[in-house]
């Protein structure tokens, strides 16, 4: 499979990553001051969870083959995360850097969830993920000529 055809992939697989983190999160705030089993609601609260680090994974693999495709370099993905995010913002790809280092850090606390209460402040920025998110899809979309719009 050529870079090409990768990025086309990962576009997919963006998409429906994408679709199944806001269907999860969505469903968590439904069910929000509902009279349901609070269970229930922790079982919710990790699935949320779980398509924000699959997500995460799909969107920061899409911006590494889209800055290979753009730079025809294999030195993108070599280095550090955080080179490889300045250069995406560099090139457009990302508005800002450090946002992506911030959704690295909290992809990272994912594994170590040991109380409630780290689990709700991750949940507390998925929407600004998912917007972010889909920021980059929309981008990635209008350069491959799969604008939607």
């Amino acid at each position: 499979m050529n870079n090409e055809e990768t990025v086309d992939k990962q576009i997919n697989e963006l998409d429906s990553s994408l679709a199944s983190l806001i269907e999860s999160f969505t469903a968590l705030e439904e069910a929000n001051g509902k009279n349901i089993p609070e269970s229930w609601t922790r079982s919710m609260s990790a699935g949320v969870i779980k398509n924000f680090e699959f997500t995460f994974g799909v969107a920061t693999k899409l911006i590494i083959s889209v800055l290979r495709l753009n730079l025809a370099t294999e030195l993108v993905g070599m280095s550090s995360f955080k080179n490889d995010m300045i250069l995406a913002s560099d090139n457009g790809i990302i508005d800002d850097a450090n946002t992506w280092l911030e959704w690295r850090k909290f992809r990272n606390r994912t594994s170590h969830i040991y109380s409630q209460e780290m689990s709700i402040e991750i949940l507390s920025h998925i929407n600004r993920f998912i917007s972010d998110t889909q920021t980059l899809a929309a981008r990635i979309k209008k350069y491959r000529g799969r604008d939607s719009n």
